[in-house]
């Protein structure tokens, strides 16, 4: 019974959209009575929900090439085919999910997506290709942030990202530059705390704010 509700919910869901699902045409579709849908999801954003996470679990695999480079290129490619696929479809439609419960849930579930695809780092770490002093989750956010950016805002083609050219850009800039290194945004973090509330440190303490006129 849950597949086959899963299913009919997650079909209706990419053909009319989020907004127009009801729990009625799941249960018809599904041929179930709808007292039974009721009795395991209380609303359609749980029931939404569901029927998305158990679509595309297990979609976007963590790459093994042995290169972190080829990794990553791999990963997004994936996840660009997916978007363009009905499976990504309803992926989208879970990010309009405002639901309390839902968005918690969606929370939860791309922690987790995140949590997998860091392993790629550590095997790189480990082949030498990564510092530990790196931010995964920061590098991974901002190569698949642009993805969902034109997926859902400015509905531009996600398949025409220039994928190896960013991939590239951002390595090199790990390497290069400290700007994703955990340490530092800790050390930049502690800096800016005296500011706060210390009185040696104060707007106060520098004098008036004087004005011409």
């Amino acid at each position: 019974m849950r597949t086959a509700v899963l299913d009919a919910a997650f079909k209706l869901l990419i053909e009319r959209g989020y907004h127009s699902l009801t729990i009625g045409d799941v249960a018809l579709v599904a041929g179930v009575h709808e007292t039974t849908i009721y009795r395991r999801w209380q609303n359609v954003a749980g029931l939404a929900l569901d029927a998305c996470l158990e679509a595309v679990s297990g979609t976007v695999p963590a790459p093994n090439t042995g290169s972190l480079r080829n990794d990553l290129v791999a990963l997004l490619r994936t996840i660009t085919q997916l978007l363009g696929s009905p499976k990504g479809q309803g992926l989208l439609e879970l990010c309009r999910i405002t639901d309390v419960e839902a968005v918690q849930a969606r929370s939860a579930f791309f922690v987790a997506r995140f949590g997998a695809a860091e392993q790629i780092f550590e095997r790189a770490a480990q082949r030498g290709e990564w510092s530990r002093d790196n931010n995964a989750k920061l590098l991974l956010e901002l190569l698949i942030a642009p993805l969902y950016l034109r997926a859902l805002v400015t509905n531009e083609p996600v398949i025409e990202w220039p994928i190896g050219r960013v991939v590239d850009a951002l390595l090199a800039m790990a390497k290069t530059t400290s700007a994703l290194h955990v340490r530092s945004s800790s050390r930049r973090a502690r800096k800016l705390r005296p500011m706060q509330g210390s009185p040696g440190r104060s707007l106060r303490s520098r004098g008036p704010i004087t004005t011409t006129t």
